[in-house]
């Protein structure tokens, strides 16, 4: 149980700054190796960097080198976050078919249209899957 609670006071450090010296003006023990003056160090530790401001020009042309790299601009996480996270607010704030979105300039959708950036990835999904079955249909003259 030590290695848990262990576990939960480093959550509670990186979750909400600056609660970890309170936690250990309050709740110090004999067992704690750490003293006051030292858990008064940890606050700037706890920081995060700020991020950095990227251009359009600048994700574009990750986005570039990504499709040229992988054939297509659906980005996964696991292979650029950043990248990842800018193509979903494109999805969510620009998409042609939402009635609230926002605009884009004509090079700039001309730019994506160039990448065959995919504006509804579950629509694309779906289209995808059922290329395969057609395919499936053909070679087998069934799909049951």
């Amino acid at each position: 149980t030590a290695c848990f609670w262990t576990n939960m006071l480093i959550l509670l450090v990186l979750l909400i700054p600056n609660t970890f010296p309170f936690y250990i003006a309050t709740h110090s023990t004999k067992q704690s190796s750490l003293k006051m003056a030292k858990s008064k160090q940890l606050p700037s530790l706890q920081q995060r960097p700020r991020r950095r401001y990227r251009t359009w020009s600048q994700m574009i042309q990750r986005l570039e080198e990504y499709h040229k790299q992988h054939g297509h601009s659906r980005v996964s996480p696991c292979q650029d976050l950043t990248l990842y996270q800018w193509t979903i607010k494109l999805r969510n704030n620009y998409h042609p078919s939402s009635s609230q979105r926002r605009r884009l300039s004509r090079e700039k959708l001309q730019a994506l249209e160039r990448l065959d950036f995919v504006w509804s990835l579950h629509e694309d999904s779906w289209n995808t899957k059922f290329q395969q079955l057609h395919q499936y249909k053909q070679i087998h003259g069934h799909v049951c």
